[in-house]
């Protein structure tokens, strides 16, 4: 499953992208990159805030990306994917999962068709 959350800000992508995991076993986790430390303590603080539980998720800046390349994540979530580099497609592209969820209120048409054609990802789109 991946899809891009193209929603204006305060939609509530967050909260969609929680709820939008599939299920995990005991052992898979969750990879939350990020393009700013602070917004992983924004990230704690909604895993809490829905229910979830905070030793199923790691996090990371896309400025460090390289660290999580090695773990199999059952899914992974691109807080703010306008933040992708060309740096970033490298290391994801030897990265291992099996979801994937791109949130951003700015993604441009050439960053769309890249999640699409990479990760035949389903867009989802709500603008007011």
């Amino acid at each position: 499953m991946n899809k891009i959350l193209e929603m204006v800000t305060g939609y509530g992508k967050s909260k969609l992208a929680l709820d939008s995991l599939p299920q995990r076993k005991q052992g898979q986790w969750t990879l939350i990159v990020v393009p700013k430390i602070v917004l992983i303590d924004n990230w704690k603080k909604e895993i809490v805030k829905w229910g979830y539980d905070l030793k199923d998720f790691d996090f990371v800046c896309y400025k460090s990306i390289e660290k999580k390349t090695i773990t199999h994540w059952h899914s992974v979530i691109y807080d703010e994917a306008h933040h992708i580099t060309e740096r970033v497609k490298m290391f994801m592209n030897v990265m291992q999962s099996d979801n994937n969820l791109f949130l951003s209120a700015t993604l441009n048409e050439n960053q769309i068709n890249w999640l699409k054609q990479t990760y035949n990802a389903e867009l989802i789109s709500k603008s007011f």
